[in-house]
C-alpha cells in the first residue's frame, strides 16, 4: 500500500496546468500529455531493463514514447502559440478598452454640452414664451403700437422742451422785472427824500417870513402838503 508521503502534492499551478492542458478526467492522463510521455517512458525503460529483453517489443515502445514526445511538443507549441495570441488579445483587449474610455470621456463631454445647450434653449423657451405672453397683455390692455408710443414720447419731450424754454424765458423776465422794481423802489426812496427836504426848505422860508412880518398869511391852507408814506407805498 502507498502511504500519503510518496502521493504528491497537488498545488493550484499544477491544478491550473492541468485544466489548460486539459490534462485530466482519463486514466493514464490525456494524448500528448506530460503524464502520456512519463508512461510511456516508464514502459520503454521496463522493456529495456527487462530480464527478456524482445527488440520490436522494445522498437515498438520507443516508437510510441517518440509519438508521445512529438504530439507533447506539438501541444506545447500550440499552448505557446495560444499563449501569445492570448497576451497579443489582451494587448488589444486594453488598446480597445482605452480608447473605448476616451470615447466614453468625449461622449461623456458632449452630453453635458447638450445637456447644457438643452438648459439653454429651455430658459430660451420660457424667456420666449414670458414675452410672449407679456406681449398679449400688453397688447390687450394697450393696444397702441410702439411707434405711436414713440411719437407721442416724442411729442411730449418736445412740450417738455418747449416749456422749459418758456420757463426760461420766464426767469429771464422775472429777474429784469424785479431789477425794474428794486430801481422803482431806489427812485421812489430818492422821490420821498426829495419832498422832504422841500417841505423843510419851505418851513424854514415860513419861518423867516413869519419872523419879518410878523403874522401868518391866511394862504398857508393852499399849500402842496407832502405826500405820506402810506399813501406813497399803499399801491404796491
Amino acid at each position: 500500500m502507498v502511504s500519503n508521503d510518496d502521493v504528491p502534492l497537488i498545488t493550484a499551478e499544477t491544478l491550473q496546468y492541468r485544466l489548460d492542458t486539459h490534462n485530466f478526467g482519463k486514466s493514464g492522463g490525456q494524448r500528448s500529455s506530460l503524464t502520456r510521455c512519463a508512461e510511456k517512458y516508464g514502459s520503454f525503460r521496463s522493456e529495456l531493463s527487462s530480464k527478456t529483453p524482445d527488440a520490436e517489443v522494445i522498437e515498438k515502445s520507443k516508437i510510441c514514447l517518440v509519438r508521445e514526445v512529438e504530439l507533447f511538443d506539438l501541444e506545447m507549441t500550440k499552448l505557446i502559440l495560444w499563449q501569445h495570441n492570448l497576451e497579443r488579445q489582451a494587448n488589444r483587449n486594453q488598446v480597445a478598452e482605452a480608447k473605448r474610455e476616451r470615447e466614453i470621456e468625449d461622449i461623456q463631454l458632449q452630453v453635458r454640452d447638450c445637456r447644457a445647450l438643452a438648459n439653454r434653449s429651455m430658459e430660451r423657451r420660457n424667456c420666449l414664451s414670458e414675452y410672449e405672453s407679456l406681449a398679449n397683455v400688453i397688447n390687450e390692455n394697450h393696444p397702441a403700437s410702439s411707434t405711436e408710443l414713440q411719437q407721442q414720447i416724442d411729442e411730449i419731450q418736445s412740450e417738455i422742451s418747449t416749456l422749459e424754454e418758456e420757463s426760461a424765458s420766464k426767469d429771464e423776465i422775472l429777474k429784469v422785472r424785479e431789477a425794474q422794481y428794486q430801481l422803482l423802489i431806489q427812485y421812489m426812496l430818492d422821490l420821498k427824500q426829495s419832498l422832504k427836504e422841500d417841505d423843510e426848505q419851505n418851513e424854514h422860508e415860513h419861518e423867516d417870513e413869519k419872523g419879518v412880518d410878523g403874522e401868518i398869511t391866511g394862504n398857508n391852507n393852499n399849500k402842496p402838503q407832502p405826500m405820506e408814506e402810506d399813501d406813497l407805498y399803499g399801491d404796491l
